[in-house]
């Protein structure tokens, strides 16, 4: 299924009530969301479980397989994110 304007929308939404101070979108949505098979999202003000639930809600609500990572601690990984991702809300 492809990632919609309304499901990285939604996610956004969602993300905000869990507490989340920034969204960084990543990966193939980023480039080309009608071809992308996930939604790949960075988040700040969340950590350990509770990046695992809102992963788990995400899924739920949009039915997509959804990838969450946290953007703390800084690494290469969250610098790439952060270069090439676009930022949903901050």
């Amino acid at each position: 299924m492809a990632v919609t304007a309304e499901a990285i929308d939604k996610a956004v939404e969602i993300s905000k009530q869990f507490g989340a101070s920034k969204i960084v979108l990543f990966g193939s949505s980023v480039e080309d969301p009608s071809s992308a098979r996930d939604l790949d999202l960075a988040v700040a003000g969340l950590s350990g479980w509770n990046v695992i639930r809102l992963a788990a809600k995400l899924e739920e609500v949009l039915k997509l397989n959804v990838d969450v990572v946290s953007l703390q601690p800084e690494n290469k990984f969250v610098s790439h994110i952060l270069t090439y991702g676009k930022v949903l809300y901050a």
